[in-house]
C-alpha cells in the first residue's frame, strides 16, 4: 500500500438532516472544497470536521499528543460520488474512527515519503513552466504552496521520542510517529480540505529523504523553490 489519501468535511457545511450515517446521501458542494470538479465513481474519504480539531492542529507543535487523541476520536467517512459536476451526491458506504483508518493502513516496504518529494517535482516544473508561459504574455503570476513534506529534525525528533508534529503559521499540520518495532515514521499531513489533499504515508529512511532534499536543492531554479527545500533540510 502507498500513500493513503483523504480531505477534511467541516460539519458547517451540512444541512441538519445530513448526518453522515452509512447509506446517507449528502450533496457535496465544490465551494466548500475550494471549487473542486466532483467525477462520478469517485471513492472519497473525508474526517468529520467540528471544530475542536482546527484549535489542536493550530497547537500541534506544542501539543502533538491533545491533537493526536482528538483526531484519533474524529468520526471518518468513506463514499462514492454519484454524479459529476461541481455540486454531486455522495453516497456513505462506511464509518469508522480516524483510528481506525490510520491503523489500518498497512506498513510500507518502500519508503513512501519519496513519493510524496516526486509529486513536488512535478508541482514545481508545473510552475515554471506557467511562469515562463506569464512572462511572455506580460503577466503575473501568483501561487501557493502546500506544505505536506516534513522538516528533516522534526523527523529525527519523532524517532527520538515517539510522538512530534510540525505547524507553520498559515500551513497545514503535520503529525509524526514513530513504532517502537517498526524501523518507521508514520506521518498524517493534515490540511488543506478539498478531497484527497491529506495524506499518511511512511517515511523507512530519513538519510534517503535527506538526499533526495539536498538534490532538488541543487537544481531548484526559482528563489521560492530554492526557499522550499532549503527550509526542509532544517
Amino acid at each position: 500500500m502507498s500513500v493513503v489519501r483523504f480531505g477534511i468535511y467541516y460539519r458547517q457545511h451540512a444541512t441538519e438532516r445530513e448526518v453522515f450515517e452509512v447509506g446517507d446521501v449528502p450533496v457535496l458542494k465544490a465551494y466548500d472544497f475550494g471549487d473542486v470538479d466532483f467525477e462520478s465513481g469517485d471513492l472519497l474519504s473525508f474526517v468529520l470536521e467540528g471544530g475542536a480539531l482546527v484549535a489542536a492542529s493550530n497547537a500541534a507543535f506544542e501539543d502533538p499528543e491533545a491533537f493526536r487523541e482528538l483526531l484519533f476520536r474524529a468520526p471518518m467517512i468513506t463514499g462514492t460520488v454519484l454524479d459529476s459536476g461541481f455540486s454531486a451526491p455522495f453516497r456513505v458506504d462506511s464509518r469508522e474512527t480516524f483510528r481506525d483508518f490510520y491503523e489500518r493502513k498497512e506498513h510500507a516496504i518502500t519508503n513512501e515519503i519519496i513519493e510524496v518529494v516526486h509529486e513536488y517535482d512535478d508541482m514545481w516544473g508545473r510552475t515554471r513552466e506557467t511562469l515562463a508561459r506569464f512572462a511572455r504574455e506580460g503577466r503575473d503570476y501568483r501561487y501557493s504552496v502546500d506544505w505536506h513534506l516534513p522538516v528533516v529534525s522534526a523527523v529525527q525528533r519523532s524517532i527520538e521520542r515517539g510522538l512530534a508534529a510540525t505547524k507553520r503559521r498559515g500551513d497545514y499540520t503535520l503529525l509524526l510517529e514513530s513504532f517502537p518495532t517498526e524501523p518507521a515514521v508514520r506521518v498524517v499531513a493534515y490540511g488543506p480540505d478539498w478531497p484527497d489533499a491529506c495524506r499518511i504515508y511512511d517515511i523507512l529512511d530519513v538519510n534517503e529523504y535527506r538526499a533526495a532534499i539536498e538534490e532538488r536543492l541543487a537544481k531548484a531554479q526559482l528563489e521560492r523553490e530554492t526557499r522550499f527545500w532549503n527550509y526542509l533540510l532544517d
